[in-house]
């Protein structure tokens, strides 16, 4: 993960030395992972306010704010994402989210997942909002389907915390409660991604199983991260 000086660094680095897009999407990028929310999002309006059809910078901006619970202004950052760089399957994906958080409307958001899908089949990140729209609309099998169709696709992916949270994620859906709570497990030893959310999954999948202690100590830490952290966890986000 980005340090702070290091995010700010970069930022400073491509700010001046360049005015490809990339670079200062880069360099948004590393706001954002580091945690300076505010810096980003000063940044992000300042390159908008002269570059209004940046796709890319739309959706960084609808990213920061679905991380924040501001479920109104992502929705209408990642519609302009979209409007912009309509090309780009992780614009969709962030549309889907954002109608999901914003309008809590499963078939609107499916659309959305739909369209990111189609341009990045074999992305198993982009089958997740897919899955879970499915879940909320109580399309049980539909979301059989999708998680099944992403453990296939992780099957050969790095051993990191976000693959293990998303395997985790798959596993419990498909009531493998055990497989579920090894993945969680894992993610929580690596630690850099969503740990206070992992470690509620974590719980969850403790109880269904019905092993109490290690579900109240799953919880417990749960919430002893949740104050630790310095950024609200999100399910919003692409790779």
């Amino acid at each position: 993960m980005h340090q702070p000086k290091e995010a700010l660094a970069n930022f400073e680095l491509a700010a001046q030395s360049s005015q490809d897009p990339a670079a200062w999407h880069e360099a948004f990028t590393a706001l954002i992972f580091s945690g300076r929310y505010e810096d980003a999002m000063e940044r992000l309006n300042q390159w908008l306010a002269t570059h209004l059809e940046d796709g890319e910078a739309w959706r960084l901006t609808g990213w920061l704010y679905l991380r924040v619970g501001a479920w109104r202004e992502g929705l209408t950052a990642a519609e302009q994402a979209v409007r912009f760089y309509p090309d780009n399957p992780h614009s969709h994906d962030l549309l889907g989210w954002a109608i999901l958080r914003a309008r809590s409307n499963p078939g609107e958001a499916l659309h959305a997942f739909t369209n990111a899908i189609r341009l990045s089949p074999s992305n198993p990140w982009l089958r997740k909002g897919y899955a879970y729209a499915q879940w909320m609309a109580g399309h049980e099998d539909e979301t059989r389907f999708s998680c099944e169709k992403i453990l296939d696709l992780l099957r050969d992916g790095l051993a990191d915390a976000e693959v293990s949270s998303l395997r985790g994620w798959c596993l419990a859906h498909l009531g493998r409660q055990d497989e579920a709570i090894a993945e969680y497990t894992k993610a929580l030893a690596i630690a850099e991604w969503e740990p206070s959310a992992n470690a509620f999954r974590l719980a969850f999948a403790h109880m269904m199983v019905g092993d109490e202690a290690h579900a109240e100590s799953a919880l417990a830490h749960a919430w002893r991260v949740l104050d630790d952290e310095q950024w609200a966890p999100a399910h919003a986000g692409s790779r």
